[in-house]
């Protein structure tokens, strides 16, 4: 009995063993959760500022995620953490179900503007505690707007007082330059310098050219003086006078600025006196409106003309406005740069007295096909004196177009039908089909029940009349027709911010159900249902294992007591 005891028991230790490793091996054949970063708009930030980022978790499978972790990859080039921990937990997250977690950051006062990715370490583990660990394939990125706290200093020349007002070749000029801080942050370490000086032209008279200041404040104005020798061969016209400014920001960031203003200059012999004087008309001023004037666009040109002569007066003065010729224009089909808004490029001024000046303003519009570079303008002047003598001059203005950023987004492939639930390429070419670099392209695909492997594709640069391209993959999670939209965001070198989207449409269908068996049964949702089934099973089979071998141990015992009867049976029977 004893024997047989210890049999059965270790039959049965056996058979526990065996089946709990089965249970083990099968309750471990579970699926990974899917966790996402699902935040849809560009979160923007700025320079020396914190701000609080919310980001929107959701589990996009059908398993439970518990114990979630979501850290970040800080850049401390452009980032640093303002909360006490680096990650955040979220205890569970079922399917179809989001939740949110919240991190506070500062940007960095020497962090520049732009797009800046930042990256999150996802890890969880699903309902059978298997930890799935962060890695390249469980990381999400999201892109960042890095934008000027307060706007960066800009420094420009104002105004101009020149003294005398129409000074002739060969005289000494004093110019007042007004300077302002059209920015918010403060400037130091300014430096102001006029270039390009020579004896033909400028040269500065018992003085530095290089004038510095120490600080200059948002909104704040000063004045810089320079006392220029005009050289007495120069000829009566509009001469740019090119300067360079370079200065810092509080952060230490440096900037450096070109530009130029205009002055007239009268040729030594523009007067002659005696009875039959010679008037003459100069442009004595010019300037655009807008500055920077942009292709396809509308701009005024305001231009002031003087009478150089102190005796005569001038009437009937007709001021025809042109471009330039080149040898480039000498095709026909070339196209016409500048175009007069009111069908006119002339202006009339009845008369003109002496030493006295006349403003006038003329629209113009500008060709779409206009290349970004400077064009020459000729302004011809035709007028005369009192006694009808006729004269003619001429002088030559100088105006930069450049042009707004356009982009080509036509050729976008992805695959018109895919199957339910399965990754799916697409892919976009992205031209820049104007003559300036586009900067800060950032590519997002959004629609409802459609799902890109990231929310948001930073691209960055391209330069003009360049090319880029992007690849992702996206899932369907419905079937039927979806529609989807891909929007490119992008800025021009003065940060002015375009939109363009562009539609896509697919068809999602759920190849399984053509090839699933109709007896299938639907895999029914994770849970302890299969585990506790299976355990059950086992312990009914280790039950009719046990009863089997009771049974028959007490037949072997039965059987052996019957063959002793028997055996004592023969033996009385024998001696009788």
């Amino acid at each position: 009995m004893k024997k047989s005891g210890r049999f059965a028991i270790s039959l049965l230790l056996l058979i526990i063993l065996s089946t709990s490793g089965m249970v083990t091996v099968n309750a471990s054949d579970s699926i990974e959760p899917k966790v996402y970063i699902e935040n849809g708009e560009l979160p923007v930030a700025k320079v020396g500022n914190e701000f609080t980022l919310v980001l929107a978790l959701a589990n996009k499978s059908k398993y439970l995620a518990k114990e979630i972790k979501v850290t970040p990859q800080i850049d401390e080039s452009w980032l640093e953490l303002s909360d006490l921990v680096d990650y955040q937990l979220v205890d569970r997250l079922i399917s179809t179900k989001n939740e949110e977690v919240t991190f506070k950051f500062r940007v960095k006062e020497t962090a520049k503007t732009g797009v800046y990715p930042l990256t999150f370490d996802i890890s969880y583990k699903d309902a059978s505690n298997r930890v799935y660990s962060s890695n390249d394939a469980r990381s999400r990125t999201i892109y960042i707007k890095i934008i000027d706290g307060e706007s960066v200093p800009e420094i420009i020349v104002k105004n101009v007082l020149v003294s005398p007002e129409h000074p002739k070749a060969g005289q000494d000029v004093e110019y007042d330059l007004e300077i302002v801080n059209l920015g918010e942050r403060p400037a130091s370490d300014v430096t102001f310098s006029l270039e390009e000086l020579s004896p033909e032209n400028f040269t500065i008279n018992n003085g530095i050219n290089k004038l510095h200041i120490r600080t200059l404040d948002g909104g704040e104005s000063t004045t810089l003086s320079y006392a220029l020798s005009v050289n007495e061969e120069m000829k009566t016209g509009v001469y740019a006078l090119k300067y360079k400014i370079a200065f810092k920001d509080q952060f230490g960031s440096e900037y450096a600025s070109e530009s130029e203003f205009y002055t007239s200059i009268l040729a030594k012999d523009d007067e002659i006196d005696g009875d039959n004087p010679a008037p003459k008309i100069i442009l004595s001023s010019y300037k655009t409106s807008p500055g920077i004037v942009m292709a396809g666009g509308i701009f005024n040109l305001d231009a002031s003309f003087y009478n150089t002569s102190k005796t005569t007066s001038v009437r009937n003065i007709k001021v025809t406005m042109s471009m330039k010729e080149s040898d480039d224009d000498a095709d026909d089909d070339k196209p016409i740069i500048f175009t007069p808004v009111n069908s006119t490029n002339v202006v009339y001024i009845d008369q003109l007295q002496t030493n006295q000046s006349s403003d006038c303003s003329i629209a113009f519009n500008v060709a779409k096909s206009a290349e970004a570079k400077t064009y020459i303008m000729v302004l011809k002047m035709e007028y005369e004196d009192r006694n009808g003598n006729q004269y003619e001059a001429e002088e030559e203005i100088y105006i930069r177009v450049s042009q707004v950023p356009n982009l080509g987004i036509d050729n976008i492939n992805y695959r018109g039908e895919v199957g339910l639930n399965e990754d799916s390429w697409f892919s976009a070419y992205i031209y820049n089909n104007s003559g300036v670099e586009i900067y800060n392209l950032l590519v997002k695909i959004e629609g409802e029940n459609i799902e890109p492997a990231k929310s948001a594709y930073y691209v960055g640069s391209i330069k003009k009349y360049n090319s880029e391209g992007f690849d992702t993959t996206i899932r369907a999670t419905v079937e039927g027709k979806l529609t989807g939209f891909v929007t490119f965001t992008y800025e021009d070198a003065a940060g002015k911010q375009y939109e363009q989207k562009k539609q896509f449409d697919i068809t999602s269908t759920n190849y399984y159900d053509y090839f699933r068996p109709d007896e299938e049964e639907e895999e029914p949702e994770p849970s302890f249902a299969p585990l506790l089934k299976k355990v059950l099973t086992w312990a009914a089979v280790l039950l009719a294992v046990i009863i089997t071998v009771v049974i028959l141990l007490k037949r072997r015992k039965k059987l052996k007591n019957r063959a002793i009867e028997e055996q004592l049976i023969n033996e009385i029977m024998n001696k009788q």
